[in-house]
């Protein structure tokens, strides 16, 4: 079973004692019927999945009843149309469009669910990102729900996968498919837009209070960086992971760009990063939390915004060349001016939560394609 970092969890806390005072007003959400038949939408029943604590999770139908444990996985859910079934879901995720309607299923205190309100829920299938508690897992198992605990992402293409797998999971394969269909075509425009362009020197840092923290190799989030068109300089000084960076690395690396989430809203005031390049010519870049530090499928809101910002010019043309759309076309996603900002969402290295690396959000109306329309509602 996957454990996790001591910086992990002491991130984790820090996010639920940020969020616990936002928390979600509703109650539980009226159980729900699945929304279409699981056949008609690309699924079919029973199937087998292994999660990440090795466990073999059978489900005979697709649930009509789902608890998400961490906001990516909520997030997902919306996108794939699964939403309307999804009964309780994490503190963090208040910030998606309807989940005051749903019960608030987050631990006090602690990062984690309560196992009393999840069981109580009755449902079919709780989806439980990285993030989750290990022991919190066991403990819903034990109860005899059927959970499913996803690995983390360590790159862009792991999150697409991801998302197929939710889609298979909780029988919205069709609508996983084109959520897919539709982070590629945005990932190809930004793909054209850096393709010769030199890559600039940036610097993700977030929770300037409690670290400042990093991302570095082996995450989404440095691959998200890269894909953007830049080089991610906590890699560049072999930082792996979610990590504390010194000042003195800082100074040593003098990022071109930095990068902060929209809890922190901007870069430690401190004379490390008052000196880099980045502050002395304006280069920092806001990106919604709850898009960049989740992994899942608005991430790519995220990586669109830190092309468009590296390399403006290149974005421009890229967004004029007509480029093959995949088909069938996914409906346009919510925009970053139609969400609202929330706290931190999940934790780092997992998915969800940390302080500054939790939150994020810009999305929510979604206008085309009549079918497709519906299923990213």
């Amino acid at each position: 079973m996957t454990t996790r970092s001591t910086a992990e969890q002491v991130l984790a806390v820090v996010l639920v004692l940020t969020v616990a005072t936002a928390g979600i007003a509703g109650g539980a959400a009226a159980a729900p019927v699945a929304s279409a038949d699981a056949a008609q939408d690309g699924c079919s029943y029973p199937i087998e999945e292994t999660d990440a604590t090795r466990t073999t999770v059978t489900l005979e139908e697709a649930p009509d009843r789902i608890v998400t444990a961490a906001p990516s996985a909520a997030q997902t859910l919306v996108e794939i149309g699964a939403w309307d079934r999804v009964v309780g879901v994490s503190s963090s995720a208040s910030y998606l469009e309807g989940a005051d309607e749903r019960e608030d299923i987050s631990a006090q205190g602690r990062v984690g669910v309560n196992v009393e309100k999840t069981v109580s829920l009755e449902p079919d299938l709780v989806l439980a990102p990285a993030v989750t508690p290990d022991e919190d897992v066991e403990k819903l198992r034990e109860a005899g729900l059927t959970v499913f605990e996803f690995e983390k992402a360590g790159s862009v293409d792991e999150v697409k996968e991801k998302t197929r797998l939710m889609g298979r999971l909780t029988g919205a394969c069709e609508g996983a498919e084109e959520t897919v269909q539709w982070m590629e075509s945005e990932l190809s425009t930004v793909r054209q837009a850096v393709q010769g362009q030199d890559p600039v020197e940036a610097l993700y840092v977030y929770s300037p209070d409690f670290g400042p923290y990093t991302t570095g190799s082996g995450t989404f989030i440095h691959d998200a960086i890269e894909t953007a068109g830049a080089v991610n300089v906590a890699a560049e000084a072999a930082i792996e992971g979610h990590k504390t960076i010194s000042d003195e690395t800082v100074i040593q690396q003098d990022p071109q760009w930095l990068i902060v989430n929209t809890f922190d809203g901007q870069p430690p005031q401190t004379d490390a990063y008052n000196a880099t390049t980045a502050v002395q010519e304006g280069n920092v870049v806001v990106v919604d939390t709850n898009h960049f530090n989740q992994p899942a499928p608005r991430v790519v809101l995220a990586i669109k915004k830190l092309a468009q910002t590296f390399h403006p010019e290149a974005y421009e043309q890229a967004q004029s060349t007509p480029t093959p759309s995949p088909s069938p076309s996914p409906s346009p996603s919510p925009t970053d001016s139609q969400t609202p900002t929330a706290s931190p969402t999940e934790t780092p290295e997992s998915d969800e939560g940390s302080p500054g690396f939790g939150p994020v959000a810009a999305l929510v109306a979604l206008a085309a394609a009549a079918l497709v329309a519906i299923r990213r509602r």
